[in-house]
Formats: structure tokens, sequence, C-alpha cells
């Protein structure tokens, strides 16, 4: 059952990291727009949603990273 409920928690945290993804992507987009219509049309926002290897960890995306109450993301 502890096996199963790991499995479970990489792909929650698969899908977590997935959608903070997303999200970050269309929000970089929305502030650059937003800076180009303030005269700053070079300026560029981005996020980078990255993990910590920890062989204690959880399995996402092939890789074993340390997890807390938010997930598997910095």
């Amino acid at each position: 059952e502890r096996d199963a409920l790991r499995a479970e928690l990489g792909g929650l945290a698969q899908a977590l990291t997935d959608a903070r993804t997303e999200a970050a992507e269309r929000f970089a987009a929305a502030v650059t727009a937003e800076l180009a219509s303030l005269a700053m049309p070079h300026a560029r926002v981005s996020f980078e949603i990255r993990q910590t290897e920890d062989p204690e960890g959880v399995e996402v995306g092939g890789r074993t990273v340390a997890y807390g109450p938010s997930g598997a993301d910095e």
C-alpha cells in the first residue's frame, strides 16, 4: 500500500508541476505584454519551476525529488 501511495503522490506532484509551469508561462506572457505597452518592448519576464534531487523523495517525471506540503517544486 505504501508503494501505491508514493506512486499516487508522484503523479499528483507531476500534475501540480505541470499546472504551475503552464500558469507561469501564461503569467510571464501577460506581464511581458504589459511591459511592452509601457514602452519597454525589450523587457521579458520568465519563471523557472524546478525541483531538487533527493534520494529519499518521490518520483516525479522519472526523477526522485524532494517534496513538502506545497509539492515538489521550488
